[in-house]
């Protein structure tokens, strides 16, 4: 099967520079024209469905990468950007002056970091492979249309990398990347076809 893992287009959270995860923001007017463009990228490939995070940014980028083409876009939670807890919605100039060991583990070390009443990176990666898993079970040429933290965890977990290096692997607004790879066959080769086109 074909795996593509597209990143949402530029959404009103990522406008404004802000650490944030769970709040619902919308694409942007550039966002919109990000998922048109991957729309384009992805008319050949075929895929006969697509997951997505239910979040606004996620879904609304699916929808138009999607449009017209058929295929059924069903929500998939476990690729649900990472919970910030407590820093959820800050400015980066916020955090830096109120909570320096925040953007330390930012800069240094955020698998491992908890925000307080979030969740950590480590946590994300489980939930995010569950969902890939649930995903490949299926067998069917798909997408899954997610956000920058879920689909680094999935591309270290395909390419057997150290999830603790996802820092590795930084997707694109209104990219997407490739995989081919047999789920009939545990332990077979995954081929990456292409990363952030």
């Amino acid at each position: 099967m074909k795996l593509y893992l597209i990143r949402h287009g530029e959404s009103v959270g990522n406008q404004k520079r802000l650490l944030f995860g769970r709040s619902d923001y919308p694409l942007t007017e550039l966002g919109r024209e990000q998922a048109a463009q991957v729309r384009d990228k992805m008319a050949e490939n075929p895929v006969s469905v697509c997951y997505s995070s239910p979040l606004m940014r996620a879904r609304e980028t699916a929808e138009i990468c999607f449009a017209g083409r058929g295929v059924d876009i069903l929500p998939l939670p476990e690729v649900m950007e990472q919970d910030m807890g407590r820093y959820e919605n800050m400015d980066f100039p916020t955090m830096e002056a109120e909570h320096p060991e925040v953007m330390d583990a930012v800069m240094h070390g955020w698998y491992g970091f908890l925000p307080e009443g979030g969740e950590s990176f480590a946590q994300v990666c489980l939930r995010a492979t569950a969902g890939l898993d649930a995903v490949l079970r299926c067998g069917e040429d798909a997408a899954i249309v997610a956000h920058n933290g879920p689909l680094a965890a999935i591309v270290t977990h395909l390419l057997g990398v150290p999830q603790e290096r996802f820092d590795l692997f930084y997707n694109r607004h209104g990219c997407y990347s490739a995989f081919e790879l047999d789920p009939s066959r545990p332990g077979s080769r995954t081929i990456l076809l292409c990363f952030n086109k």
